[in-house]
Order: structure tokens, then sequence, then C-alpha cells
């Protein structure tokens, strides 16, 4: 926390906590453009991902378009200081940072009974972030020596995120695992970050019915529309194109 990388993101707090309010749209993700993206990686990383599919049974396509959607394979990863991240999250909960997250969508609800009920879920989820943030800061020191950088160095998402997988600490402590038999467990290494993904989802309850499929993807983004974005672009990465048909 003393590291001079290390600065409070005023807006982190904001995104944070009421960033929920507006919906994400990620079906640009699956357009012509993304589509052919993704199919000219699958077909490059064909034996390494067949290799994942027949370790962990999560399906090449589906490793495939994880990593689009999250980063566009380690194009964009993020910019922000991670450990700022989780320390300007951390006091998403003291009074003046809830106010100024309220204040945020105050002239756009004018129902007043609408208006308190989002303050209440503002106020709950300020107070779970800031614990999960003080978690993830805990699971970020337990993960020096593992990487082949300084923590304090560590660049990601406005989340906290980081990576090709944007995989948080907690999670790389759990799943990300060595993909290249380097020894070392980057997220910025390809290999890494394929071999991650699918250990991920195979521990998180990856199966042959659609409900455990759609629940893994869930377990990794908790969001309908992100588990519908990645396994549409996944289902369309596998389809022929109508003048193969």
């Amino acid at each position: 926390l003393h590291a001079p990388t290390t600065v409070f993101l005023e807006n982190m707090v904001k995104i944070n906590v009421s960033g929920f309010i507006k919906k994400s749209d990620y079906t640009h993700n699956y357009n012509a453009s993304s589509l052919r993206a993704t199919k000219d990686f699958f077909v490059e990383n064909a034996e390494r991902l067949k290799r994942i599919e027949d370790s962990t049974g999560v399906p090449a396509q589906v490793v495939t378009s994880i990593l689009w959607v999250e980063t566009k394979f380690g194009k964009v990863t993020g910019t922000y200081n991670v450990v700022s991240v989780y320390a300007s999250l951390a006091a998403a909960d003291e009074p003046d940072n809830i106010e100024k997250n309220k204040q945020t969508y105050r002239s756009t609800i004018v129902d007043k009974d609408s208006l308190n009920r989002l303050d209440s879920m503002v106020e709950a989820r300020a107070r779970r972030k800031a614990k999960w943030a003080v978690d993830q800061l805990i699971a970020l020191r337990s993960m020096r020596g593992r990487l082949p950088y300084a923590i304090t160095e560590l660049k990601g998402s406005w989340a906290g995120a980081f990576g090709w997988p944007q995989f948080i600490p907690s999670s790389y402590l759990s799943w990300a695992v060595d993909g290249n038999g380097d020894g070392k467990v980057d997220l910025y290494d390809k290999e890494d970050a394929m071999a991650s993904i699918g250990n991920y989802l195979k521990v998180n309850g990856w199966g042959s019915q659609s409900s455990q499929q759609e629940a893994a993807v869930f377990h990794y983004n908790n969001s309908k529309d992100y588990v519908n974005c990645v396994l549409t672009l996944a289902q369309k990465i596998v389809e022929k194109d109508e003048t193969q048909k």
C-alpha cells in the first residue's frame, strides 16, 4: 500500500459500486469481424486448445470465446494499477463515498420509492465490495513470488481483473495453472491463459448438460448476458459458413 504506484482512484469506487445500473451490451463480441478473429485464433491454436479440451472436458471454442470476450486475445487487458483498484474500492463503504455514489443517479430517478430501493442496493453493494476488495488485497499479497513480476506493477481492468482471461487475485490462487510447463503461472502468457480458463470451468462444474455449462460460465462472470454472449460466440465459431454447407 505504501508503494509509489499505489494511488486512490475515486472513479473505481463509482464504477464498481454503482456501475451495475447501466446494462452492458455484449452483442458486438459476435459480429462479423469478431467471428473472423475468433475463428482464426481457433484454427491457429487448434493443437493446444485440443489438449486443453481433452484434459478438462471444456470445448476449445468455449476457451476461445472467453479469451475474445474478455481481452480480445490479450489486446485489451487493462491499464489500471491492480493494487490501487482494490485499495480504493476497500474504502467504498466510507459514508462520503457512499453518498458520492448515490449522487450519480439522483438527477435521473424521480420516483421516491425507486430511489429508496436503489439507495439501499448501493449501500449494501458498497459494504460487500469493500469487504471483497480487502479479501483481494490479501490474495494479491499471497501471489508474491508466483508471478514473474512484482504485484505492485500488475495492471488490469477497473474491476481489478488481469491477464488474458481477466482473473481476479483469488481466482488466480484457486484456478490459474501453468499451461506451458515453465514452472510459472503468468496469465499474460497465452498458453497459461488458455489452460487456466479450461481448469476454471472444469473445477466450477462444466459438464455435458447445458445447465452445467451455463452455471460454470456464470461463475466466471455472474451476468446472464455474459453467459449468453460466450456460449453464442462459441457456437458460431464451430458453425460452417453458408458457402461451405
